[in-house]
């Protein structure tokens, strides 16, 4: 998987030709709850996300999503999720919606955390079918790798990923779409929940005009175990 990432990079980096740049700036911001089940082996999210685009000065889509993830034992999980899109085409904004399925692993090594994730996902606009040939499903699959490091004494957690997406659309070859990469850093917030804050950059591939884009993203997550917790606490 490693030298498949490398021959990938240096196919969408090549360096006999300088391709035409474009760039913009986004802001992602997200807030969102979950819930652990059956001894944490299972995990409820429920998030809502905003994205800014063009320099962060308009927003280019807003989205609900809902997750389940289901972990088997320390190493591998599997999850799935829905996401309700509203998508900004500046004229209007338009209703979609996608699946996700996933195959996670992970492996501790003393403080060190390698992750593995294999998504597949499966996206189309609403009151749009196959058979009225103006939509058709955009499928994707996504191959991400990822490291975390538990710095001891030091609260926050960073960590680093790339990822791979490889799309399939209607009379199309399937192709590598785009390549991101991604540094930021974790926090657990007493009584509360989870931080996430973190630098991305993504880069369309087989474009005659790729665009870059520099995205800085916040995410708060609220965990609902302390919530109720509290509630026994009160009732002791």
């Amino acid at each position: 998987m490693i030298a498949l990432f490398a021959c990938i990079s240096s196919y969408a980096f090549p360096q006999t030709e300088t391709p035409v740049m474009v760039r913009d700036l986004e802001v992602w911001s997200g807030i969102g709850v979950y819930k652990n089940f059956l001894d944490k082996k299972l995990e409820l999210n429920l998030e809502e996300q905003f994205r800014f685009h063009r320099d962060a000065s308009r927003i280019d889509q807003f989205f609900t999503n809902f997750g389940a993830t289901y972990s088997f034992n320390k190493y591998f999980s599997l999850g799935a999720g829905y996401r309700f899109i509203s998508d900004n085409d500046d004229t209007e904004y338009q209703s979609k919606h996608r699946f996700n399925f996933d195959a996670k692993f992970k492996y501790k090594i003393n403080r060190v955390t390698l992750g593995y994730r294999f998504r597949y996902q499966n996206g189309n606009n609403f009151n749009e079918t196959i058979e009225e040939d103006q939509d058709y499903p955009r499928k994707a699959i996504r191959n991400k790798l990822s490291i975390k490091y538990n710095i001891k004494d030091v609260k926050i957690n960073p960590y680093f990923s790339t990822e791979l997406f490889r799309a399939y659309e209607k009379y199309t070859i399937p192709e590598w779409d785009k390549l991101r990469f991604t540094l930021g850093g974790t926090r657990k917030l007493k009584n509360f929940g989870k931080v996430n804050a973190f630098y991305r950059m993504e880069k369309e591939l087989n474009e005659s005009y790729p665009v870059t884009y520099n995205i800085i993203g916040v995410k708060l997550q609220y965990n609902l175990n302390n919530l109720i917790n509290k509630k026994k606490d009160a009732q002791d």
